[in-house]
């Protein structure tokens, strides 16, 4: 079973079934590329799940961090008091709070499978450039409409939400290259939620 990190801000859109997509940087890759496809060779195993491109007339292959079928548990911020967890994306912590209990939030990164609430199993996946989103697929991100048009330049849309939420995750020193304005490829999944029960008997059994 293989993480994968959200920020409190998707956490609660999962939670409340808002987002159901999410997309992935493809690290490595030159701007000037042009995607040719997946490998589809059935006879090879270590080909499934690779992705050709062309780089100035040379090929270049990815393997997709997850697969149709993988079950991921999702790290997020969260803090444990005792023997119990409490998640930034809900209200629960409120009651260390109203005990006076201090506490420090821990970074999603460092969250072990033993402390996740959420699993989830990967349903589709595909390759396109960060702008070739739409609005009703920037719903399906989780993304809440905004009104400041500096990132699409037409106002109060998903896709305006989507973008600046983007590049809110992207390091300043890397928005040349993974921000919006860059347009990167990106790998696309859909995904379902489903129950720790359920995760921790389809782990076993692989």
């Amino acid at each position: 079973m293989k993480p994968i990190l959200f920020n409190t801000e998707m956490v609660q859109a999962i939670l409340e079934g808002r987002k159901t997509v999410t997309r992935r940087i493809i690290k490595g890759l030159p701007q000037d590329v042009k995607c040719i496809g997946w490998l589809t060779d059935s006879g090879n195993a270590k080909s499934y799940g690779t992705v050709a491109f062309d780089v100035n007339g040379n090929r270049k292959y990815f393997k997709l961090p997850y697969l149709i079928g993988d079950i991921l548990y999702v790290r997020e911020t969260f803090v444990t008091h005792r023997n119990d967890v409490f998640y930034k994306a809900d209200n629960e912590w409120l009651k260390l709070k109203n005990l006076g209990i201090s506490f420090k939030w821990k970074p999603s990164i460092h969250m072990p499978k033993e402390a996740a609430r959420l699993f989830l199993r990967i349903t589709d996946v595909r390759i396109e450039r960060l702008q070739d989103i739409t609005e009703e697929q920037a719903m399906q991100e989780g993304i809440e409409k905004m009104s400041t048009p500096n990132i699409s330049g037409v106002g109060e849309t998903f896709i305006q939400g989507f973008g600046e939420l983007w590049n809110s995750t992207i390091k300043k020193s890397e928005l040349d290259k993974y921000g919006w304005h860059a347009n990167p490829y990106v790998f696309v999944y859909r995904f379902n939620v489903i129950s720790k029960a359920e995760a921790m008997k389809e782990s076993e059994e692989e």
